[in-house]
């Protein structure tokens, strides 16, 4: 038997996960509808053989590429972008054959042959292998700094980069790198664009679990702030109040009450929902709002 605890935490997950998803999915679609190809975007047409010349561009992470280049590092002896690949990257990357890498996920502009979910799961792939290198570059860190500060970049591009600097990466980092990498999670809570404070409030809560990278005063006060914050996304904004739930943030409650009963996002009432279940002893009908919700998701019969 499930009890209902974790019920309620696997479902409120699986929905914000998968909200997440089509949310930054959706909405990376509508920006780059101008340079979009025909290739379908679920089921992406790899162009075998074809050699991509991506566009220059500017950006934190183009000024550091360019950087590295000029101080002779081990990946500006890759070759000219034009010899490159970029849809055969190799298999297992090297120090020595980053550039390729780099330039990839600099680039804003969908090669061809790409979807637009083929172009994101790629560059997510480039990012892997990058951070799992036996001997990853000595400049990654900095890298995928400069893609989430990029504003060119979408907001899926910048998103997975803050993920990839906050999860297993994060060990292998110098303290300095860490440094930075705690500076950037603590700006990226007031990015406005669709849920990169949220995602950067769930890395601050982590860091603070494993690393004690941040009091948990700290995100006590950025969760409740992000949750009241209107200017926020609904996803971070969601987010924030799992976060007051996991660390039983009561404060949070008015706004779940609100959520519970008016929101017209479905993700957002089920949350509240939750959190009303499990901290608002007060409330006589906490009980039968959540069932309500869940009978309405249709997993009535998970109990």
């Amino acid at each position: 038997m499930i009890s209902s605890n974790k019920l309620s935490r696997l479902i409120i997950g699986t929905v914000t996960v998968v909200l997440i998803a089509l949310y930054c999915g959706y909405h990376a679609a509508k920006k780059h509808s101008s340079v979009r190809h025909k290739a379908s975007i679920d089921t992406p047409t790899m162009v075998q053989g074809d050699l991509i010349a991506l566009p220059r561009k500017t950006g934190p992470a183009a000024v550091h590429e360019q950087k590295a280049i000029q101080h002779s590092s081990p990946i500006a002896k890759e070759p000219p972008l034009a010899k490159v690949s970029v849809n055969r990257a190799p298999a297992v990357l090297s120090p020595s054959n980053a550039l390729s890498a780099y330039r990839f996920l600099n680039s804003t502009n969908i090669p061809p042959g790409f979807s637009l979910s083929a172009f994101h799961a790629k560059k997510n792939d480039l990012m892997n292998q990058l951070s799992g290198l036996d001997v990853p570059p000595a400049d990654l860190n900095d890298f995928l700094i400069g893609l989430v500060q990029d504003p060119s970049q979408d907001s899926v591009t910048r998103d997975y980069a803050l993920q990839h600097l906050t999860l297993n990466w994060y060990a292998r980092t110098s303290k300095s790198d860490q440094q930075k990498t705690q500076r950037i999670v603590r700006e990226s809570l007031h990015n406005t664009q669709a849920g990169i404070a949220g995602t950067s409030l769930l890395s601050m809560r982590r860091l603070s679990r494993l690393y004690n990278a941040f009091p948990e005063s700290e995100v006590r006060q950025a969760a409740l702030h992000l949750v009241l914050d209107e200017k926020m996304p609904d996803l971070s904004r969601m987010a924030a109040l799992q976060v007051c739930h996991s660390l039983s943030i009561r404060e949070a409650l008015p706004m779940a009450r609100v959520w519970a009963k008016q929101s017209k996002n479905f993700a957002m009432s089920l949350v509240a929902a939750a959190m009303i279940k499990d901290l608002d002893y007060e409330n006589p009908d906490r009980e039968e709002m959540y069932q309500t919700l869940v009978a309405r998701m249709g997993c009535l019969n998970c109990r």
